[in-house]
């Protein structure tokens, strides 16, 4: 938590410090910071070290017994880069002034000072801490909304299948670590020998991508409780949904949703499977995996837009892998030129649950973090 806001004055003269301050304290008294004098630069040190997130101004002469000034100043930059420094000095001692600039030292103040001087770099570094506080502070609430929609938006998203004696899942839903919401989200509509689930990306990071999934959440529900035969053909749902879109989303073209969608029917032993815009889905048998690929045109794109699916037979113990191009985008070195590299990466590996293969992507990227939004669903079809 942050202090009362603090001038450090640094001078081995006892009359010099108390000079500094008594004009001080007559043109800004005693309530807006406090001012702390030291007469020797070591002991200034730890103390502005412990109390580094409170002083906004250290006037340090460059003159003194125990440490000159630009080595004091060089030290206070290794505390903190946010500290304003004014180095006082009454000798043109070119060399060490140059070291002093050379640590961002703000200014320079020649002795006797003029009253207005000293009063302006004042009242110059108090009013920028005061916008660096300011900052701070609106910074802290956009993220704590930012982390609450968040938070909404994993609740919302981040349905859970229920484990049966068909079919086993794992998920990641990671929205880009720095606004804590964005355009991913996936919908699942469980009956009882069968299972639609719904993977979605929209463009873009964000609250605005955010709520444009919400909307599409929406749209689906509503779509699906309309026509609820559309859960059993991914192509038509596509194909539906995609004429929604143009009509909700007219004029606004930088708005691009992705789409997968997945109908598993567990007594006919078959997968069916559209997808528009968004990665490929990994079918794994035995080891072996299968890229499957629909060409379907982009969801809001074309009103009159025609979507197709393929289907597969489903055997147990196969592996199924869906997920958005936040995943496939974060090593982008490593697979630029093999596709075949990451279909290796997600099917050679003893564990397949979701959080696994993340965590295997993660290891390959150098900042240890994705540059998108990133889920991934993977299904195991049970005996």
């Amino acid at each position: 938590m942050e202090g009362k806001m603090t001038l450090v004055i640094v001078d081995d003269e006892i009359g010099i410090t108390r000079s500094l301050e008594r004009e001080i304290r007559l043109e800004f008294g005693s309530s807006q910071f406090e001012i702390i004098t030291f007469n020797n630069p070591l002991d200034a040190l730890p103390w502005i070290e412990e109390h580094r997130e409170d002083v906004f101004l250290v006037i340090a002469d460059l003159r003194m017994p125990q440490m000159n000034g630009s080595e004091f100043l060089t030290r206070v930059r290794l505390f903190s880069n946010d500290i304003r420094a004014v180095l006082l000095t009454a000798f043109t001692d070119f060399e060490h002034i140059r070291k002093a600039v050379s640590t961002s030292l703000v200014s320079l103040m020649f002795k006797p000072w003029e009253r207005e001087e000293l009063i302006s770099e004042v009242q110059q570094a108090l009013t920028n801490r005061n916008l660096e506080r300011e900052n701070n502070l609106l910074t802290n609430r956009i993220t704590e909304m930012l982390r609450s929609t968040g938070n909404f938006q994993k609740e919302l998203f981040s349905v859970r299948l229920r484990n049966s004696e068909h079919l086993a899942m794992t998920s990641v839903f990671s929205p880009l670590e720095r606004y804590h919401c964005g355009g991913d989200f996936y919908d699942i509509n469980e009956e009882k020998d069968s299972v639609l689930i719904v993977l979605g990306d929209v463009s873009g990071h964000g609250p605005r991508s955010a709520v444009v999934a919400c909307m599409v959440k929406v749209l689906l529900s509503e779509t699906l409780n309309r026509q609820p035969q559309l859960a059993a053909a991914p192509d038509l749902l596509l194909q539906t949904l995609n004429e929604r879109f143009c009509d909700l989303f007219i004029g606004t073209p930088e708005i691009l949703i992705g789409l997968t969608a997945l109908y598993l029917d567990f007594p006919r032993q078959s997968m069916s499977l559209a997808i528009a815009a968004l990665p490929p889905v990994i079918h794994v048998r035995q080891g072996v995996p299968e890229v499957l690929k629909t060409p379907n045109p982009l969801p809001g794109a074309f009103r009159d837009s025609r979507y197709c699916k393929t289907e597969r037979v489903l055997l147990p113990n196969d592996h199924i892998i869906l997920f958005t191009d936040g995943l496939a985008e974060a090593a982008p070195a490593y697979f630029a030129h093999e596709e075949a590299a990451l279909i290796a990466l997600l099917t050679r590996r003893q564990s397949y649950a979701a959080p696994d293969i993340k965590n295997a992507f993660i290891d390959l990227i150098p900042e240890g973090e994705f540059s998108d939004d990133v889920t991934i669903l993977s299904l195991q079809v049970q005996g």
